[in-house]
């Protein structure tokens, strides 16, 4: 089997609207909405992977939370954006091998991460930038 890349991200959410308006806000478009299928498809970027929102059980609690990481120029520069517009981070941005990671979570407990190249700008969609060490404050 061949592997092409990712087709949709699947999160359950308690609240369709209310999941529709979170991700609006971090920046994804709304592609399609249906409230008698309890569902809901977001873009991601130009690429073809969406995420879809499906009404499900409430969940919280969970060992561990599902996660899309989503590759951005600049996590630290997506740091600042995300605190202006008041979205409360799931953690520390943090420096990984590969280059910075913000993270934040939706009221379901799902994370969205956001997450750069600089360290190791070869494995990056559009080759990064210069490698950063220290975090913006």
């Amino acid at each position: 089997m061949k592997m092409l890349g990712i087709d949709h991200v699947v999160f359950a959410v308690g609240d369709i609207n209310l999941a529709v308006e979170f991700y609006q806000r971090l920046g994804f478009k709304l592609q399609f909405q249906s409230a008698q299928a309890g569902a809901a498809v977001l873009i991601i970027s130009e690429e073809h992977p969406n995420l879809l929102l499906l009404k499900g059980p409430e969940k919280k609690g969970g060992v561990e939370h599902p996660r899309l990481w989503i590759e951005v120029d600049d996590a630290q520069a997506a740091t600042k954006e995300l605190q202006e517009k008041g979205f409360k981070l799931a953690s520390e941005p943090r420096l990984m091998a590969t280059g910075w990671l913000v993270e934040v979570m939706d009221p379901w407990e799902n994370v969205v991460g956001f997450n750069d190249y600089h360290l190791q700008p070869q494995f990056g969609r559009r080759g990064g930038t210069k490698p950063r060490k220290e975090p913006v404050k």
